[in-house]
């Protein structure tokens, strides 16, 4: 039987020597034990702006309607009571409600022995309105309830550009889009309380029929 010759094995060519595998893990040592690097909190995720028409050059300026309620706070004081969608100002003598974070309606209240006289009621009322509100007419409704109406072009830009980023509503209900009226709640020959609201619906008119 023939014999075979042992074949010594050998290292490969292409194989470091062994100094430098030995110095490359000494080197790399420390990196393998050290603590990961942090990396920065994430964003957080971008909240949409409010949309607001007082940022454009002309602020939108009113003592109540249109108002965001922060707005309105700021002016008449924090909320007495919160019924619901009803918030109530000033001791109760003032009634709110909001859509989209927007005044839409205002009731002012006075206590029986107090009441004003329709001209005295008439003065309040402007106090709540728009600056750019522009009387249009004086009415009288079947039901002997007497209503001014008025337009307000601010009034329509913000109620509108807040609805981009909140709910689709129609605070005019089907009305001239800009549209809103003072009504009066007489009481013999003065006046108990006046309602602001959008819209003209001045018989059927209710505090809670936006969202």
């Amino acid at each position: 039987m023939p014999s075979i010759a042992a074949i010594p094995l050998s290292r490969s060519n292409s194989a470091p020597p062994y100094p430098v595998v030995f110095a490359l893990i000494v080197a790399l040592a420390p990196f393998a034990c050290a603590p990961p690097i942090p990396t920065s909190t994430p964003p957080r995720p971008t909240i949409a702006a409010r949309a607001n028409p007082s940022a454009t050059a002309e602020p939108f300026r009113s003592g109540g309607l249109g108002l965001f309620r922060d707005e309105f706070e700021a002016m008449h004081g924090r909320a007495l009571r919160v019924t619901g969608p009803v918030v109530r100002y000033r001791g109760g003598q003032v009634t709110v409600t909001f859509a989209n974070d927007i005044v839409w309606f205002v009731e002012r209240e006075w206590p029986s022995n107090e009441l004003p006289s329709p001209d005295e009621a008439r003065a309040e009322s402007l106090r709540y309105l728009p600056a750019d509100a522009a009387f249009q007419s004086y009415h009288q409704t079947r039901e002997f309830r007497r209503y001014d109406l008025y337009v307000s072009d601010a009034l329509l830009a913000r109620f509108r550009e807040a609805a981009r980023n909140a709910d689709p509503i129609d605070p005019w209900i089907s009305a001239r889009p800009g549209t809103f009226i003072v009504y009066y709640r007489d009481s013999g020959e003065d006046v108990g309380s006046f309602v602001i609201s959008t819209g003209v619906n001045p018989d059927g008119n209710d505090r809670t029929r936006l969202p």
